[in-house]
């Protein structure tokens, strides 16, 4: 018996000592250890500690794991094993994106980790969930357009490369909208007001319309890329993200003085640098961007701008834009359905005080129906033909389709904070969208423009070594500019003026309709990134809109409209809506990389306030996704 209880106590005791030197083995005595192992130039035994601590369950903290990760790196750098110093570096960046090296630590890791952080920021998108992830995991659908891929396939405005991307259904009618851009199968009546397009972060679709203006205004050479989700993203970016997001990310920094290979180093690049290209094309279509671009240090400034100028496909070989009378849509026959009117007689007294002869009408042999003479077609067609050709204060009205579209855009970036601005200003002819039976189709005549402006200022700050916030404001705003007209023709044959006006002794003419519209909004985003462990993290964040919104049209028959217009009449409590939006959202993400495994669960709540009265209330938005990666 006293033999057995010996055994059983050297046992414990053997176990004890063996759980007591792991323990010592792992931890921060591990990490210092290896870092004195490699201090004294024992660069294999130091991996070997490390890397048996890293494979142990619990082995290291979150921060440990950092430095384990750092001594590797340097080790393997020092034993010239670049491909593995790379991989290392890499799950390092990975678990903390915002590592930042030491001033003591070797110039090679500092390079290598700049240029590793460089080529994986490559792969990386922030357009899902408001926060940086690789887009293999991210929990959406994506499609990645780069700089690289514009230059490839020869695209020369932001519109074509939609035409080769699945999920759209592109429909380029060069008129109101120029092309409407239908994501997933979803048919909207008549814009691209369902997809959210967004230019680094800021929300870009026309405030009045919610439309996305995808036409020729955006610079492609100061493209980095395009992230384009499928998919309702409502849950971080709100309604508005009803099929899909477009986010349009400009260049930084990086990609004007960015590092070619790991022994370069950024201390030593080009301080300024000029791109841009030119083109000419048919139709003619002409334009031009250019970037100038400064850094020093921590500062970075760049200036962009784009101006196309041209004309878009010539319709005037098609009988609804040829500007042409045919007797086939107006013939004696159209005015004869026209003009005749149902018998009442108050109408036959009212045409007799215009024509006591008779010369113009007479009353069927049922007294039904009060009729045109032979006499008033044969003058109705000539009024209407010899106006018609007479065009607009002796303008002709022949087909054309101009365009003007252009912008100017700015970035400040000074450590952790980035400032930036954007104008674009698209001005079009609109003819293609109506028929010259009722518009004249001179795209000078029939025109549409609008603008847009927004500045945004933007803070990231990482707090601590799990914590970063950023703050993200923007206020921008947007109306028709001065050129948003129509010009719409009063004739007989297309009924806008009627068999009264003939006895009355109205000429048909072309009248010009001018219109008007206001909007703006400010708004605010700030939100948290909590890293809780390798793979859990926690994204949160509070978003405040303020908008005020012009309701209808404001419209004038003289140029000017805002100020000789008027709204239409009856509109309670006025033309302007104050919208206020307060928002909350947060996302919950599970990565599990050895099971290829990414699993997320978010929400947002909205609640909407119109005029302070009025809204669509309180809305909660829920998502779960799972993305498995083999």
């Amino acid at each position: 018996m006293a033999i057995k209880l010996r055994g059983i106590l050297l046992l414990i005791t053997f176990l004890t000592a063996s759980y007591a030197v792991q323990a010592q083995e792992c931890g921060g005595t591990a990490v210092s250890d290896a870092e004195g192992l490699y201090n004294i130039g024992k660069f294999d035994e130091s991996i070997a500690r490390l890397t048996a601590c890293l494979n142990t369950k619990n082995g290291f903290s979150y921060d440990e794991k950092i430095q384990s990760y750092r001594l590797l790196a340097m080790s393997y750098l020092a034993m010239d094993s670049i491909n593995n110093a790379g991989e290392v570096i890499q799950r390092m960046l990975s678990l903390k994106n915002n590592f930042e090296v030491d001033a003591r630590d070797p110039d090679r890791f500092r390079i290598q980790v700049n240029y590793i952080r460089a080529m994986m920021q490559a792969n990386l998108t922030s357009s899902v969930s408001k926060k940086a992830e690789n887009i293999e995991t991210a929990p959406a659908t994506i499609s990645i357009i780069t700089a690289q891929d514009i230059l490839d396939r020869g695209y020369t405005n932001i519109e074509q490369l939609f035409h080769d991307l699945p999920g759209f259904d592109i429909s380029r009618t060069s008129g109101l909208t120029y092309a409407v851009m239908f994501q997933r199968g979803y048919r909207g009546a008549a814009n691209t007001d369902r997809t959210l397009l967004l230019v680094d972060g800021v929300e870009d679709n026309e405030m009045w319309s919610n439309s996305a203006f995808a036409t020729r205004q955006y610079a492609l050479s100061n493209i980095k890329r395009v992230e384009v989700i499928y998919g309702p993203a409502s849950t971080i970016y709100g309604a508005n993200a009803f099929v899909g997001v477009i986010n349009i990310i400009t260049k930084s920094a990086d990609d004007y003085f960015k590092v070619d290979n790991a022994t370069e180093d950024q201390s030593k690049s080009t301080k300024y640098r000029v791109t841009g290209q030119l083109a000419g094309g048919s139709m003619n279509s002409k334009y031009g961007d250019v970037t100038v671009a400064m850094k020093k240090n921590d500062l970075f400034f760049s200036v962009t701008g784009r101006l196309y100028k041209g004309n878009d496909n010539d319709l005037s070989a098609y009988p609804d834009w040829d500007g042409q009378w045919s007797a086939d849509e107006f013939g004696a026959n159209r005015y004869q359905t026209i003009f005749t009117q149902p018998f009442t007689q108050k109408t036959l007294d009212d045409y007799k005080k215009k024509d006591p002869t008779g010369k113009y009408f007479t009353v069927n042999a049922d007294s039904t129906k009060i009729l045109p003479t032979a006499v008033a077609i044969a003058r109705a067609d000539s009024l209407d033909q010899a106006n018609y050709k007479k065009g607009v204060n002796g303008k002709s009205t022949a087909f054309t389709d101009p365009v003007k579209d252009y912008s100017i855009a700015a970035k400040l970036q000074f450590g952790d904070f980035k400032l930036g601005l954007q104008y674009q200003y698209w001005s079009e002819g609109v003819s293609s969208d109506y028929v010259d039976k009722h518009y004249a189709s001179n795209g000078d005549m029939t025109h549409w423009g609008a603008r847009q402006t927004y500045f945004y200022a933007r803070y990231d700050r990482n707090l601590s070594e799990r914590l970063n916030f950023t703050s993200f404001s923007y206020y921008r705003s947007s109306d028709f500019g001065d050129e948003a007209h129509t010009t719409q023709y009063f004739g007989y044959a297309n009924a806008n003026l009627s068999f009264n006006d003939f006895l009355s002794g109205t000429a048909p003419n072309f009248r010009t309709n001018y219109f008007s519209q206001q909007s703006e909004q400010f708004r605010t985003d700030n939100r948290v990134n909590y890293v809780v462990s390798e793979k859990i993290d926690v994204n949160f964040g509070v978003e405040l809109r303020k908008g005020l919104f012009q309701g209808d049209y404001v419209r004038s028959s003289i140029p000017d409209p805002i100020t000789t217009g008027t709204a239409a009449a009856g509109i309670k409590g006025g033309n302007y809506y104050s919208v206020f939006d307060v928002a909350a959202y947060t996302q919950v993400s599970y990565q599990d990389r050895p099971r290829k495994l990414n699993l997320s669960a978010g929400g947002r709540m909205d609640r909407n306030k119109i005029n302070g009265k009025f809204g669509y209330g309180t809305v909660f938005n829920p998502r779960f996704s799972a993305v498995y990666y083999p």
